[in-house]
């Protein structure tokens, strides 16, 4: 069948809108479905991860970020380059076995420097000092994760903060973005949020988690 041209620019407006309004229901289906998806896997991913594991990963080897403990270790870690973060971490890769547990409530958070939300989110959680806080990076360079964290680490002392590559747990566990926020306030019960505009979801765990 023949359009008249006079037509033409209403008929296409109108399969225009109706696209865009099947690739928004289509995005936001997925973005459903990966929730649920998370949501369901979450207490058995938890369960198979300890902090020691983390330093681990075979992603070049990623290990704890760089923890500074006052404002003097930060004013030099502005100035050292790569290969000093590099002994630093090599050093405590040798003594990460001395370092002491972490306790409950304790809270897990998925950040990313290119992610203004999600810095504010680590920036409000690492102000709690009644939790233990695990930051978790995604996707981005030491650089400037460590440029984040050296005003985050001000806020919080060693012993109840750590700061780890978390981009293969991103993907393994197929996070539906970030910021994603685990709390778990004691080894078998907890809450999740993705984002900053859902609910929070409980949860529990079978088998206590031990990091």
């Amino acid at each position: 069948m023949r359009i008249d041209p006079k037509y033409f620019p209403r008929f296409m407006f109108f399969v225009a809108a109706i696209s865009f309004v099947a690739i928004a229901w289509s995005t936001i289906a997925y973005q459903e479905r990966r929730l649920t998806r998370f949501e369901e896997a979450l207490p058995s991913r938890l369960q198979e991860i300890s902090l020691d594991s983390l330093s681990r990963f075979e992603v070049g080897i990623p290990r704890p970020l760089s923890q500074l403990e006052n404002n003097q270790d930060t004013q030099q870690a502005k100035h050292q380059d790569t290969q000093q973060y590099t002994h630093l971490d090599s050093q405590r890769d040798t003594n990460r076995n001395q370092v002491p547990p972490l306790n409950y409530p304790l809270t897990l958070v998925f950040w990313a420097p290119w992610s203004d939300e999600s810095i504010n989110i680590l920036q409000q959680e690492s102000r709690d000092s009644t939790t233990s806080l695990v930051a978790l990076s995604v996707k981005d360079s030491r650089e400037n994760v460590v440029s984040v964290l050296e005003d985050v680490t001000m806020e919080r002392s060693v012993k109840n903060f750590r700061s780890y590559d978390g981009t293969p747990l991103y993907q393994a566990w197929e996070l539906p973005g970030v910021p994603t926020v685990v709390h778990m306030e004691s080894p078998s019960t907890g809450v999740f949020v993705v984002g900053t505009k859902r609910d929070s979801i409980a949860f529990s765990l079978q088998k206590a988690l031990s990091l």
